[in-house]
């Protein structure tokens, strides 16, 4: 492990090792939209952090289709 960042400091002494693990899928219902889910596990700090993000993308505004 490198303790570069954390030398010298009280996470020295608890071999740290920090990471952070993210995970990320993507639906396309059409080309104007789309839906994100994304999955994070924290571990840059000693106490671990899961994170959840659900995103919903839409695009409006003028295209080839019509005009606005």
């Amino acid at each position: 492990a490198d303790n570069r960042g954390v030398e010298g400091t009280e996470l020295d002494d608890l071999d740290f090792d920090p990471r952070r693990d993210s995970l990320i899928l993507e639906w396309f219902n059409s080309e104007f939209s789309r839906v994100r889910m994304q999955y994070t596990r924290d571990r840059s700090t000693p106490i671990e952090d899961d994170q959840w993000f659900l995103q919903y993308i839409m695009a409006l505004g003028s295209h080839r289709a019509h005009q606005f």
